[in-house]
């Protein structure tokens, strides 16, 4: 009933705007009259110049949109996104590494050995860990930011938990250097993309989830 109204209401000789007729929801009349006027030695130009000038608006708010649904209202520009991701590649090439040997751990038993026996059912713990590793470096580079972030958390409290055991099974304290590393990365990377009171907020928690698991 409402479309036949719609239909009697409307002019004779015009006819409802399609999708083709539209420029990133604005009718493309619209579009070109905002534009201006075509060019004189090519009618075409105007239309693409619409185009062109609606498909940026539309980048422009999709990105408003990103930053403003981030943790913490944080906008990465240009340098911080590439540190960000530079920092995850580095994160993640690590965790294929230690996923594999984590894997195999059963057929080698390195991990058993460095550990000096200190761990319960290593031949499960390890593959198991090697696993979780492996879902991390995947989650790391998700586009959400919550995925991201509950990789990090992850990251802290693992190495966290590396590092309190080499201190526990006396090795030199030099060897907590390794795993310390990864939650500097990790922190670095949380603060990126919250701010540095969230980052260290996180760290905390995740600090004292390692420790008791190193325990």
């Amino acid at each position: 009933m409402c479309m036949k109204m719609a239909r009697l209401s409307s002019p004779a000789g015009t006819r409802r705007p399609t999708r083709l007729d539209m420029v990133a929801g604005v009718p493309l009349a619209g579009a070109l009259a905002s534009r201006g006027p075509a060019h004189p030695g090519n009618p075409s130009r105007g239309l693409a110049g619409a185009l062109l000038q609606e498909t940026s608006r539309e980048r422009a708010c999709a990105s408003t949109r990103q930053a403003a649904g981030r943790v913490g209202g944080a906008v990465l520009t240009g340098d911080m996104d590439a540190l960000d991701s530079a920092l995850r590649v580095c994160q993640s090439v690590a965790f294929c590494l230690h996923c594999v040997i984590g894997l195999t751990e059963p057929f080698h038993h390195m991990l058993n050995t460095l550990t000096e026996d200190s761990l319960p059912y290593p031949s499960i713990f390890f593959p198991v860990a090697g696993l979780c590793l492996a879902t991390v470096a995947a989650a790391n580079f998700s586009d959400d930011d919550i995925v991201v972030l509950a990789a990090q958390a992850y990251i802290v409290a693992f190495h966290t938990g590396g590092a309190y055991t080499h201190i526990r099974i006396n090795h030199h304290p030099a060897t907590a250097v390794a795993p310390g590393f990864f939650v500097v990365l990790a922190f670095i990377v949380i603060a990126l993309r919250t701010n540095v009171l969230i980052a260290l907020v996180v760290r905390l928690a995740s600090l004292a989830s390692g420790w008791c698991s190193g325990g």
